[in-house]
């Protein structure tokens, strides 16, 4: 599963919960480079419907409620509810109110794409979950991702260590040498020579 971001332009919240916002925009481009095509939502949108499950962090254990979904020409609008009656539900509507929260983040998987220059535009795309985050492509998702086997693909995990914050230094050493390479994320040959081998141990 990969990770798409920005910041929430909160379009009002009741006190039932209820709130309207941007979980992608068209006109946007990541840190990765990536941006996400007008009609890239369509396809998944029409085959599996217009709700998601609205989570926390990407943490498919903490279901916050219910996102129900509008393509529109700026972008993917949602129309969220949280589940007050739940912990967590009330937690992150505590959250929006005092303005702790100020991301969402969509959980999905490419199926199509090309590049524009140096840009990578996703043009269609499996759409699982949408996320409410303290930033954009929160580092705590890793941990859902890993624990699902999907970040198996070596290329992909950098790009995903380079979207929660880290240098493209810093997520080869991670990468190569665990938590203890990022102390000596000085020397990319290395790194990068590990990450061939995995690739190719992976496409094998």
């Amino acid at each position: 599963m990969n990770f798409w971001g920005c910041n929430l332009e909160l379009k009002g919240l009741t006190e039932k919960g209820q709130f309207t916002g941007f979980a992608s925009t068209y006109a946007d481009t990541d840190r990765q480079g990536d941006r996400i095509a007008p009609g890239a939502f369509t396809r998944t949108l029409a085959e599996q419907g217009a709700e998601r499950p609205l989570l926390w962090s990407h943490d498919l254990s903490q279901p916050v409620g219910l996102a129900k979904l509008q393509d529109t020409a700026a972008g993917l609008m949602v129309e969220g509810s949280l589940d007050l009656d739940s912990s967590i539900g009330r937690e992150t509507y505590s959250r929006l109110k005092k303005g702790i929260v100020k991301a969402m983040s969509i959980g999905y998987q490419t199926l199509r794409e090309k590049f524009e220059g140096k840009v990578r535009m996703l043009e269609d795309i499996d759409l699982y979950e949408v996320s409410l985050v303290t930033i954009p492509a929160n580092p705590q998702a890793l941990v859902t991702a890993v624990k699902s086997g999907d970040l198996a693909d070596v290329r992909s995990f950098e790009r995903f260590l380079r979207s929660a914050g880290l240098s493209a230094r810093q997520s080869k050493a991670l990468l190569a040498s665990g938590w203890k390479g990022l102390a000596g994320a000085d020397d990319d040959d290395g790194a990068d020579a590990v990450l061939a081998w995995l690739d190719q141990r992976i496409a094998s």
